[in-house]
């Protein structure tokens, strides 16, 4: 509860709107620019977020293979940039 009372609120409100943000910019480019079908946005969207929930719900609405080829792309990369990420930020932290 001191977490909250302390500026955790702070940090889940920050964490929706950069997660809400990434989600909008993404179908922004994908379909608007790149003119990428919804179904495969869907999936890279998922793949970026590297969640099987989102994948499923883009399965299900576009009931085509275009979300699975698109995650299957776009997980990979996000997976190693997660990974570096968490260990820039730790010994980032670890430094101060």
């Amino acid at each position: 509860m001191s977490t909250f009372q302390n500026g955790g609120w702070l940090l889940i409100a920050s964490g929706a709107l950069i997660t809400t943000a990434v989600a909008v910019v993404t179908i922004l480019i994908g379909y608007k620019f790149l003119k990428l079908p919804m179904s495969a946005v869907m999936g890279m969207m998922s793949g970026m977020q590297t969640h099987l929930a989102c994948l499923a719900f883009a399965n299900q609405q576009a009931q085509n293979g275009l979300p699975n080829i698109r995650y299957a792309t776009v997980y990979p990369a996000s997976m190693v940039a997660k990974i570096m990420l968490a260990q820039i930020l730790v010994s980032m932290l670890l430094t101060l």
